[in-house]
Parts: C-alpha cells; sequence; structure tokens
C-alpha cells in the first residue's frame, strides 16, 4: 500500500469516528441544555451548513481541496475546544463553527479522495476496504462513547479533538488538488447550462 493510500485512509477514519458525533445529544444534555435549546443549536448547524454550502464550494475549486479541508478540520477542533467551556453561550460560537465545518467539507472530501486516487479501479478497491474498516472503527467508538461521557463529558470531546488533529497531520503529507476552471466560464452562467 502506498504512503498516499495510507494517509487517506487514516484521514478518512479518524474524521468519521469523532465520539462526539454518538454522544452530542446526551453531553449537551449533561451540560444542562434543554432539548429545546439543543434543537436551536442543531438548526443553528444545519443553517450556517446550508447557507454557506454553495459559495464555500466554489472558493474550495479556486484555491484548492487540501486547504479547504484543512480549514475545515480547524473550524471542527475550534468546535469542539468551544464545548469544553461546559453551559455557556460559547455553545452558539460552536454551533456555527461545526456548520462551516460542515459545509466546507460536504462533498469536498469525497472528491479529493478521488482526484489523489486518480484511479476509477484502485478507488472503488479503495472504497471497499475503508467503507469495512469504518464500519469497524465507528462500532467501537460507538460502543465506547457512552462509557466515557458518563466518566466526564471531556473525554469525548478531548479524544474527538486528538482525532481531527490525527485527521490533519495525515492530510498535511497528501498532494494539494485544484479544479482547473477554464477561464472564459463564468459561474452559474446561462452559457454553462445550455446545450
Amino acid at each position: 500500500m502506498s504512503k498516499k493510500i495510507f494517509s487517506l485512509y487514516g484521514m478518512n477514519m479518524f474524521l468519521s469516528g469523532l465520539p462526539y458525533y454518538f454522544v452530542g445529544i446526551l453531553l449537551l444534555k449533561h451540560l444542562g441544555f434543554s432539548f429545546t435549546e439543543i434543537g436551536t443549536l442543531s438548526v443553528i448547524t444545519e443553517l450556517f451548513g446550508s447557507v454557506f454550502d454553495i459559495p464555500l464550494s466554489y472558493i474550495s475549486s479556486k484555491i484548492g481541496y487540501k486547504k479547504i479541508l484543512s480549514i475545515s478540520n480547524l473550524l471542527l477542533i475550534l468546535a469542539l475546544g468551544c464545548l469544553l467551556f461546559g453551559k455557556s453561550n460559547i455553545i452558539y460560537i460552536s454551533a456555527i463553527f461545526f456548520g462551516l465545518s460542515e459545509s466546507l467539507s460536504s462533498g469536498v472530501l469525497n472528491s479529493y479522495n478521488f482526484e489523489v486516487i486518480d484511479d476509477e479501479v484502485v478507488y472503488k478497491s479503495f472504497l471497499k476496504k475503508l467503507n469495512t474498516l469504518k464500519y469497524i472503527f465507528i462500532a467501537i467508538i460507538t460502543i465506547i462513547s457512552p462509557p466515557l461521557l458518563h466518566r466526564n463529558y471531556i473525554y469525548p470531546i478531548i479524544i474527538s479533538i486528538v482525532f481531527v488533529v490525527f485527521s490533519l497531520l495525515y492530510l498535511i503529507g497528501l498532494p494539494e488538488i485544484k479544479k482547473e476552471q477554464n477561464n472564459n466560464q463564468k459561474f452559474f452562467s446561462l452559457d454553462n447550462i445550455q446545450n
């Protein structure tokens, strides 16, 4: 297995198995947030994720997938770090960071994987193995996350931050990919959608 493929496995695995994802609602409830507040935080995250999805996708094609994924990971670290303050209004900033991180990585991660591998047969094999490894990894994390939360609410957050840092370290070792665009084309131009 090449170093490039190994780094892709590492980046994807750690990013998909954040303990926070599996105990997020329980964690916020443990911190003293009501279900109404938790719902509001979820709406804020989805709102920022949706509103910024198209503009950030356009920017990603300009500055490169690797930079976008790096920024997404940094925003994710900030979002998780905000949770360490416990029940405070900073949690709303955390929800915004989660949304922006989600909109940055939405679709970019899969595209980046494909562009780095640049071989359809190898990519199919990569996806098959990655999905199997992710299911096993996520199953283990799902089992251990609630007991971690029960011991101390900080544990799932710290482990999630460490996982994002590992993902970022794997990403650093991978090449940058920029989508080439024709200079004559205009973004959302009617000329681009006519036959």
